[in-house]
């Protein structure tokens, strides 16, 4: 592989790894470019796991190094969550192939992405510390996780968004924990896609090594972003990265 691909991907891993850690569309940045560089859409989708793996068992350690694991209820709750995920990521990354279209399923996305958009920032609601999921909506989140885990499984990009719309509206995580929470799912689900993929021989790891070294560094600076910024910051630029996403996918 040149010296320019591969100071492309790492570049592009540092990007995405960054988004993907703070809000998500990550991936919108690392598996185009794969493709630009001549690697088959389905295998650049499979090759884009690793990094984000490494991406977020980096913010996981970051995070936890700084207590944001300590709460029992708040770990019982994201191993739960995570629990909901497997089957879906499962499902999702063997049905790698879909009878929709690429472009009607895109935009479905990019106008669910919108209206996601509208409704948080518009919504008003309490940035507490209460680390327990809602006591109102507990099935609600545990049927969109197994949603969000086929999701994850078979496309993955965007699904940072998704989740965080999904825990903004049915918990009363403030956003720091909402990210620590997402690295830690997004990684063990991951890990189950990997292996579906790599089973298939679908993962191209000399591209694949070059994004891992871009996002590792990129879910470490994401990470410390999470902690260090105030909730209104994180919030903005949530928003902000989920309108530039979907806008992408409706151009």
């Amino acid at each position: 592989m040149p010296f320019t691909d591969q100071a492309l991907l790492i570049v592009a891993g540092l990007l995405a790894g960054i988004a993907n850690v703070i809000a998500g569309g990550g991936s919108l940045l690392s598996v185009p470019l794969l493709v630009f560089l001549g690697i088959p859409a389905t295998v650049a989708n499979a090759t884009s796991r690793p990094a984000i793996i490494a991406q977020n068992l980096v913010a996981l350690w970051n995070f936890r190094r700084a207590g944001l694991y300590e709460d029992r209820v708040f770990r019982s709750s994201v191993i739960l969550l995570t629990l909901c995920t497997l089957p879906g990521a499962a499902l999702g990354a063997w049905f790698a192939a879909t009878k929709i279209s690429d472009t009607t399923f895109e935009r479905i996305l990019a106008v669910l992405l919108l209206v996601i958009a509208v409704a948080t920032w518009f919504r008003r609601r309490r940035q507490d510390e209460s680390a327990a999921l809602s006591e109102r909506r507990p099935l609600f989140l545990l049927v969109a996780f197994i949603g969000i885990g086929f999701y994850g499984g078979f496309v993955q990009a965007g699904v940072g968004f998704i989740f965080m719309a999904v825990l903004l509206h049915g918990s009363s995580w403030t956003m720091t924990h909402i990210n620590a929470a997402k690295v830690a799912i997004v990684l063990v689900y991951s890990l189950v896609a990997l292996a579906v993929f790599g089973g298939q021989g679908q993962i191209n790891w000399p591209a694949a090594s070059w994004l891992i070294v871009g996002q590792s560094v990129g879910g470490f600076v994401g990470s410390q972003v999470s902690m260090r910024a105030r909730p209104r910051t994180l919030m903005a630029i949530y928003v902000f990265l989920l309108v530039l996403f979907a806008l992408k996918l409706l151009i």
